[in-house]
């Protein structure tokens, strides 16, 4: 395995800052396009597809950030950027849709459990 340059290292790096800036500041946009074609707001599906505008802000993003920190093969740096972008975006959509099924979960015990107490008295 050939070890990581240190153009290498700084084209990940820029990249990924870059990607998440990209991709947090056209989630806005990405949710409104996204709200547009579904017809709603919540759900599966409209999830799926903003995460996918997302990412794809983070690639553009993380593929110009490694462009402009690689001092090496520009094709190479600007790979490097994206996959290491969209690489922590897609690991923070997945880890946010965790906590929002948890949260949903949590609400709808809660739910079950007032009905129960209204229903038995206790």
């Amino acid at each position: 395995m050939r070890p990581w340059r240190e153009e290498n290292l700084t084209a990940a790096g820029l990249g990924t800052l870059a990607g998440k800036v990209t991709a947090a500041t056209t989630r806005p946009l990405a949710e409104a396009v996204t709200t547009g074609l579904t017809g709603s707001s919540d759900g599966t599906l409209h999830d799926s597809i903003a995460n996918m505008f997302s990412s794809a802000a983070a690639v553009a993003g993380g593929a110009i950030g490694g462009l402009v920190a690689g001092k090496g093969s520009a094709s190479v740096s600007a790979l490097t950027g994206a996959a290491a972008a969209v690489a922590i975006e897609q690991y923070n959509d997945s880890a946010y849709r965790g906590k929002e099924a948890e949260q949903k979960e949590e609400d709808e015990e809660k739910k079950f459990e007032y009905r129960c107490s209204r229903s038995f008295g206790f």
